[in-house]
């Protein structure tokens, strides 16, 4: 047993009576016993003495030997301070372009926090020179990366579709020469998604991200068009289209506010439509507004989500994830070790382009002026780049670095707060919470999973010792 306690940085935690723990700066996770918990939450450095003192009452020697040997196996705790896993950021070039073709949209959605998808402007569409240099940059800008994302957002961008088809197929030719591939997505909110359009997407192999937000009743009252319409059948419509000819490249959003059923309840009815895969987003939204969420609305979403992770436990497929999907992302995470020191869609590989070409780090901050990076005719400034970079880095952000789920959260609430907040140094308190409390979920699931099917991790991650954390491979967000 070491002189004095050391021990890595850690999060210890009970969901439905099983203790586990949470190597912070390695995303490596334990299942352990009631006197583990109590090693682990002693104070750095407590003497032997000390600790006999502590612990002796309740357990014997033997008992907190061995406690002692089991964590020091499995590298919890150290026989000399650990040394700090942080460093120099390691940081990739362009890969994914996100381009803002129609700032205007078709329906008012009374929650858009783009103030219906002019960013606070009037509405504008993107040229094709502007479209095509938007592709030329990308792949001027993406290095080495063989496989790139373009993507197509509004607003609507189907109300410029003209420049999407155009785009796509300069993307194409220009590509080749570069010998690079190039993959699509398009954001829309499906009630223009004609025959012809659902060819060229199905042709071309277009990921098609649609928002509905559940049944009429839910969906008409937060979505309804520019002339007060009902959208839900118009959105059924354009699914269908796509449903018949390209399922598998169709994804459904859906956003949870005051006004949403039980997340079961609106699961069943999103995943009954046939989609590849749902995904649910919260809303944003100041206190005053009806369709918020209130501090009783968020308690019942974690309670919500809290008994979906118990029925996958209870009888979900084995080897499927997908039925988890709200904790998927960050199983993966847990899978691979690695530290997420940036929010995927806010660390600079990921950029979008407002309908003049300015180059922005997220979609929520198109117009501010201090957070442009530059225009596609040109180039990014790379000062303004690395400013960026280094203000999402949650070792460089006070309200994320003493936080224990920085490295699985990766601060992605950063746009947001400068959206709802005005402040990057504001967070949402509301949404780390909640965050934090899927993190806890993915951690209890991926744990039991590997208790049960050690295979499913070693299968997909075949660097992944599941007796000991993990060290595997960099692995996306699902």
């Amino acid at each position: 047993m070491p002189a004095c306690l050391q021990k890595v940085e850690t999060h210890c935690f009970v969901q439905d009576s099983q203790h586990m723990v949470l190597d912070v700066q390695q995303s490596r996770v334990l299942s352990i016993s009631p006197l583990e918990r109590e090693l682990l939450t002693l104070p750095e450095g407590t003497s032997r003495e000390r600790l006999q003192i502590l612990l002796g009452q309740r357990h014997t020697d033997t008992e907190i030997s061995q406690a002692v040997e089991r964590l020091e196996k499995r590298r919890f705790l150290l026989s000399e301070p650990g040394p700090d896993k942080t460093g120099p950021l390691a940081l990739s070039s362009i890969t994914r372009l996100q381009l803002s073709v129609a700032q205007e949209c078709n329906l008012r959605c009374r929650y858009c926090i783009v103030e219906q998808g002019s960013f606070g402007g009037p509405p504008r569409r993107m040229r094709q020179q502007i479209a095509r240099q938007a592709v030329d940059f990308l792949l001027r800008e993406s290095g080495q990366t063989p496989r790139l994302m373009l993507g197509f957002s509004g607003g609507e961008p189907m109300l410029n579709w003209g420049v999407v088809t155009d785009a796509i197929r300069h993307s194409q030719k220009q590509a080749g020469t570069f010998g690079k591939k190039v993959d699509y997505f398009l954001k829309t909110n499906g009630t223009l998604l004609d025959d012809e359009a659902v060819a060229f997407i199905k042709e071309e192999r277009i990921a098609v991200l649609l928002s509905l937000d559940g049944p009429p009743a839910i969906h008409d009252r937060l979505r309804p068009t520019t002339s007060g319409r009902n959208s839900h059948d118009r959105v059924i419509a354009g699914l269908t289209r796509l449903l018949s000819k390209c399922p598998e490249q169709v994804f459904i959003r859906g956003t949870l506010t005051r006004f949403s059923p039980g997340i079961s309840q609106l699961l069943d009815y999103l995943k009954r439509l046939g989609a590849r895969s749902v995904n649910l987003q919260r809303v944003l939204a100041g206190a005053d507004e009806d369709f918020a969420l209130n501090s009783e609305t968020r308690d019942r979403i974690k309670e919500d989500y809290t008994q979906l992770a118990r029925d996958f436990l209870a009888g979900g497929p084995a080897y499927d994830l997908s039925a988890a999907q709200f904790i998927a992302g960050y199983m993966t995470y847990l899978s691979s070790g690695q530290q997420r020191r940036l929010a995927e869609r806010a660390c600079g590989e990921y950029l979008v382009v407002s309908a003049s070409g300015e180059i922005y780090p997220h979609p929520d901050l198109m117009g501010k002026e201090r957070y442009r990076l530059g225009h596609v005719s040109t180039a990014v400034d790379p000062g303004k780049l690395a400013w960026w970079r280094s203000l999402v880095d949650v070792d460089n952000r006070p309200i994320c670095r003493d936080c224990w789920a920085r490295y699985l959260c990766g601060g992605g609430c950063l746009a947001a707060a400068i959206k709802v907040q005005g402040t990057p140094d504001q967070p949402i308190e509301a949404e780390c919470d909640l965050i934090r409390h899927l993190i806890h979920l993915a951690i209890w699931v991926h744990l039991t999973m590997r208790k049960r099917h050690p295979g499913l991790f070693l299968n997909v991650f075949p660097d992944v010792d599941p007796n000991n954390g993990s060290s595997g491979p960099d692995v996306p967000d699902a």
